[in-house]
């Protein structure tokens, strides 16, 4: 993999600044580190609580030297992205197979967060084979709209966010229900605003805080993202207080 100079990078609606506005800068800091992952709908988190539930099914013995390494090696890549350090862990994945379940998915959150979404497909290609090896069709779904947000074909994607979200309603005995329905409602909300659906937007926004009070994915969702002392929860208020003047 070559290194990548150039970023791409989704587009967030802008936040014009008033001495009114509290927090106005650090709003504007936030969305600028944030604003991809969060128009995203955090990936990198779904796909980990796929990969987790995986793992702890395998029965496989563990090479703790090469888990270790493993870390190790991640950690490094998601500082700085280059092609040495994934070349390292993809050695290690093709040697232990639940090392591939365990980081495909992380890598591919690493790629999108620092603006390579073109370079997680093959990452997100290996998350779906093994969605639909391991019959889960949700999540299975859910990785695939983000395929097309990568290829940014918003308007399917949200099709499909919808589609999901209305089987979802009905399906709470689905494993690690809470996290995918707080995901996907996520996902919903930054679509519309991708796509400048200002109603729906605004009432996604404030169902996922009141979702909040009940679903301990989501209020964990809300906290994950944080810049200083302003995160996901702050630009929501700030979004619904945009949407409503």
């Amino acid at each position: 993999m070559k290194k990548a100079n150039k970023k791409k990078t989704i587009e967030v609606e802008p936040i014009e600044v008033s001495t009114s506005s509290i927090n106005t800068h650090r709003l504007i800091e936030f969305v600028q580190d944030y604003g991809t992952s969060i128009v995203y709908g955090i990936l990198g988190l779904l796909v980990a609580i796929v990969i987790l539930y995986q793992f702890t099914r395998s029965s496989e013995s563990h090479n703790f030297s090469d888990y270790m390494r493993a870390d190790r090696i991640y950690q490094q890549f998601i500082q700085e992205i280059n092609s040495e350090q994934l070349e390292k862990l993809e050695q290690l994945m093709a040697r232990h197979p639940d090392l591939k379940q365990k980081y495909e998915g992380k890598i591919a959150q690493a790629l999108i967060a620092k603006g390579h979404p073109e370079l997680a497909a093959p990452y997100i290609d290996g998350v779906i084979q093994r969605s639909e090896e391991e019959n889960f069709p949700w999540f299975l779904d859910y990785t695939k709209t983000t395929q097309l947000i990568t290829q940014e074909n918003y308007e399917e994607a949200y099709q499909q966010a919808q589609d999901l979200q209305a089987q979802l309603e009905d399906q709470q005995q689905v494993p690690y229900y809470q996290q995918l329905f707080a995901y996907n409602l996520l996902r919903l909300a930054t679509l519309e605003q991708q796509l400048g659906l200002r109603e729906p937007e605004l009432a996604h926004w404030e169902e996922i805080l009141v979702t909040a009070e009940e679903n301990g994915a989501m209020m964990g969702l809300l906290r994950h993202l944080q810049e200083g002392h302003v995160n996901l929860t702050s630009y929501i208020e700030y979004r619904i207080a945009q949407l409503q003047g």
